[in-house]
């Protein structure tokens, strides 16, 4: 059964954002925002989130029907249990992350005992808010500053999680080119490898770079970069000054 609720002229007038239905019982929090007016006096749930509320600053990430956000209701959803609808707020601005300043070794020893960094993304992005928004990807630019002790390759991993094996498929890769997803380990989301010194030893600092898209929908939480090594067990590389730029994109 579809709820009724007040006037949306009246509660897109109030400052607190919290209006509670006169006949339903439904309560909306809109956490800031307004809502558009409407002609209506008694619009059913169904009519509110078809709306799109607004707040200066801020992008519209989706009703939901809990506190914590957890439960998106959209059209589509089963509304006769709904009674409490909450708006998301979102921000998608481009961010710069200093992910890490001081040096880290890189040797030839499998992809899970390499150095970790990681960048806290959730806290700045809402993946599921940016996906309701109409965004798809976040664009992502990484750069750093490596050194060779050895001559040899290094490899810049950025994964989904902290779980990763030891070997996968990346050291076919030609040097310069960006790879995707591996299916000999499910949680990377794409890597680059860099050559240093053009075949030869070279234990100067050079500072290297790639730019990746990576899907939202590949996203679960923090955003985790490994790095690697090619060559014999025993050559040494060397990097520092990891900074990654992050921009949401439609």
């Amino acid at each position: 059964m579809k709820k009724g609720i007040c006037s949306l002229l009246i509660c897109a007038t109030l400052s607190a954002g919290l209006f509670s239905g006169c006949s339903g019982g439904l309560t909306v929090n809109m956490n800031g925002g307004t809502l558009p007016t409407t002609n209506t006096e008694n619009p059913a749930v169904a009519e509110i989130i078809a709306t799109t509320p607004e707040k200066e600053g801020y992008l519209f990430g989706g009703w939901y029907s809990d506190k914590e956000m957890t439960k998106l209701v959209t059209e589509e959803s089963d509304l006769s249990d709904v009674e409490d609808l909450y708006a998301k707020w979102i921000t998608a601005e481009k961010k710069t992350y200093t992910v890490r300043e001081e040096e880290a070794t890189i040797t030839d020893s499998g992809r899970k005992r390499q150095h970790l960094d990681v960048v806290n993304l959730p806290a700045d992005y809402d993946y599921q808010g940016l996906l309701y928004a109409g965004y798809k990807t976040l664009e992502i630019s990484l750069s750093l500053d490596i050194r060779e002790k050895d001559d040899g390759y290094q490899y810049v991993f950025l994964y989904r999680s902290e779980n990763c094996i030891d070997t996968g498929s990346a050291i076919n890769i030609i040097s310069g080119a960006l790879f995707g997803k591996d299916d000999k380990d499910p949680e990377l989301l794409c890597g680059y490898m860099f050559e240093h010194g053009a075949g030869s030893k070279n234990t100067s600092w050079s500072t290297h770079g790639f730019s990746a898209s990576i899907s939202l929908k590949d996203l679960a939480e923090k955003l985790y970069i490994r790095y690697g090594a090619s060559g014999t067990l025993e050559d040494t590389w060397y990097n520092k000054n990891v900074t990654i730029t992050v921009e949401p994109k439609a």
